[in-house]
């Protein structure tokens, strides 16, 4: 015999009763009630990878669930981040689910270019040339080994890039990958000082494009808009526009194989004793005085989530396997954070990568920072350190 579902027993009972009035009622709370049901029942999301066995974390609201891809998740409806890493890059996507839907991603991490062949150094310096050719040449600042520009003094090798301005020195080494995907400013104006370190996200030389727009659309708004004089609340506001008008240049130009880049950005504006800093993603800022680190920027990333949840100690965000994973990027997700700090004479302010403060420890990072005499021979030693142990671009920058 055919069974009847128990909605159609009920929904029978409600059309058999007297009255329209309470008939019409009963009505309307049963198909309320089976909506609830059918909102209910889980969706399943399959996720795929390139290469396969990546990490995956899936976020939602007051949900989160990890796998490694291939895998199948079922979940409530509703919208989800899904993030891949392989230890090293990572890639992230939207997806929203259904009632009773089934949905399938595939996200790949982007894989490394071929190094160039011993002997053709300036071959990065070509490539910059038709890349500005693509980009319309806006926002590509090409540098050449000894040159002078806004008082500071660059000095590039096959392996890093330095720069010196006074009181400021800073150093982006290519570490232990094939092309260096950081970037680095250290600008002196009359009566101030801009640095600034960017650690690009993309495969296909797209985080080096996107690292240098971002270091270069700061360079020429506080080139072209920044006074003598102006107060610290334009200056913030300065630096905010800054950050904003970075995020959708790289934006507007993430296509094709450069579709997907991003970068951090990290920005200190020094003058009269005081640090403004501006900041987007995980690269970061230190503080240091007597010894010891008092004030840092908060890292835009999953494990400090983690961290200030309580699930994770500092010391565990440094060794998780979805530390790479950041939640705030110019081109990708925009975010700024901003921070006023006092600074006194023989205060070391510090902004690093994560290739030196995920790879060495901040009593070494404050040891060095407190021993040495200048920000030069700061950031020598600091870059020396990290270089053995570091599996990434380290760039260093140090105003004392």
């Amino acid at each position: 015999m055919k069974k009847l579902s128990i909605p159609l027993v009920i929904m029978t009972l409600a059309l058999s009763l007297p009255s329209s009035t309470v008939r019409q009622r009963a009505i309307q709370a049963i198909v309320k009630s089976h909506s609830r049901s059918l909102e209910a029942l889980p969706a399943t999301l399959l996720i795929n990878s390139t290469p396969p066995n990546l990490t995956v974390l899936v976020t939602g609201e007051n949900l989160t669930e990890n796998c490694t891809a291939p895998c199948t998740l079922h979940l409530p409806p509703g919208s989800y981040k899904v993030n891949v890493t392989d230890g090293e890059s990572w890639n992230a996507t939207t997806v929203t689910l259904g009632p009773n839907t089934t949905a399938t991603v595939l996200l790949k991490i982007p894989t490394t270019e071929t190094p160039a062949k011993k002997g053709t150094p300036y071959l990065p310096l070509i490539m910059g040339v038709l890349l500005a050719a693509t980009l319309g040449g806006a926002y590509l600042y090409l540098r050449r080994p000894g040159e002078r520009r806004g008082g500071e003094t660059t000095t590039q090798t096959e392996k890093a890039i330095e720069v010196k301005a006074d009181k400021a020195f800073g150093i982006s080494h290519v570490g232990a990958r094939e092309n260096n995907e950081d970037n680095l400013l250290v600008l002196k104006h009359p009566d101030a000082y801009l640095l600034a370190v960017a650690d690009g996200l993309g495969g296909h030389n797209a985080g080096e494009v996107a690292s240098q727009m971002a270091v270069d659309t700061l360079r020429e708004v506080f080139e072209r808009e920044y006074r003598k004089g102006m107060s610290d609340e334009d200056v913030k506001k300065l630096l905010e526009k800054a950050h904003g008008l970075a995020h959708g240049r790289i934006k507007e130009n993430a296509t094709g194989e450069r579709e997907g880049m991003g970068t951090t950005l990290v920005t200190a504006f020094v003058r009269n004793g005081k640090a403004i800093i501006a900041n987007t993603g995980d690269s970061r800022a230190y503080l240091i005085k007597d010894g010891k680190i008092v004030e840092r920027t908060k890292d835009h990333s999953l494990v400090q989530e983690f961290v200030d949840k309580g699930e994770i100690t500092p010391e565990e965000a440094r060794r998780h396997p979805m530390k790479n994973i950041i939640t705030k990027a110019l081109g990708i997700d925009f975010g700024v954070d901003l921070y006023e700090w006092e600074l006194e004479p023989g205060d070391v302010l510090l902004l690093s990568s994560d290739g030196l403060h995920d790879y060495v420890d901040e009593e070494r990072i404050v040891g060095i920072a407190s021993q040495g005499r200048s920000a030069e021979e700061i950031v020598r030693k600091l870059i020396e350190e990290a270089l053995p142990v570091t599996k990434d671009n380290v760039t260093v920058v140090v105003w004392k």
